[in-house]
């Protein structure tokens, strides 16, 4: 699995959010993660900084703008 999360953070880099997302998710259901709470939270992270870059691509904004 540490194999699988380093491949995730390179599909990242890549701008691959669907098989970034996939490979996160992975990891995190994977007994390893169960087991290191390390490797769980760098899989969550990454789940994240997925969301994150979609959003991005979404043209979404990080911070929500004031509401009138």
């Amino acid at each position: 699995m540490p194999a699988r999360l380093g491949q995730a953070g390179v599909l990242l880099d890549k701008r691959d959010a669907d098989a970034a997302l996939t490979a996160y998710r992975d990891v995190r259901s994977s007994p390893l993660a169960c087991a290191d709470g390390e490797v769980r939270g760098r899989a969550l992270e990454g789940i994240g900084l997925v969301y994150e870059l979609k959003a991005f691509n979404l043209g979404i904004p990080r911070v929500p703008q004031k509401m009138s």
